[in-house]
């Protein structure tokens, strides 16, 4: 919902200040995609991780399971809470990285 709500923005940003505002931030607009991008296949994959743990599978060791998840949950504790920042500068009325001039910028 909150990636909507900042794509929704930068539309309204690109209609009210141009393509430069709307793309002043391309990239961190790109890794907040990206990580929850991310988010969503470690959630599938945790998901078949608690079903072969479930069925006591002998394809994997019981180590190597417990290992995904770990780095299920080094992801949502580590990288997830960077998108609530994202989201923050994302929705930023102030274009800071537009301001400075070129005889400004050394």
């Amino acid at each position: 919902m909150k990636l909507q709500e900042v794509t929704m923005h930068l539309v309204e940003v690109a209609q009210k200040e141009g393509p430069e505002a709307y793309l002043s931030d391309a990239i961190l607009y790109l890794e907040l995609f990206g990580i929850l991008a991310i988010g969503w296949q470690w959630i599938k994959q945790g998901v078949k991780v608690a079903e072969l743990k479930q069925a006591q599978s002998k394809s994997y060791s019981a180590e190597f399971l417990q290992s995904k998840m770990y780095a299920l949950q080094y992801f949502f504790e580590y990288e997830i809470p960077k998108t609530e920042s994202l989201i923050t500068r994302l929705k930023s009325s102030n274009r800071v990285t537009m301001q400075a001039t070129k005889d400004e910028i050394l």
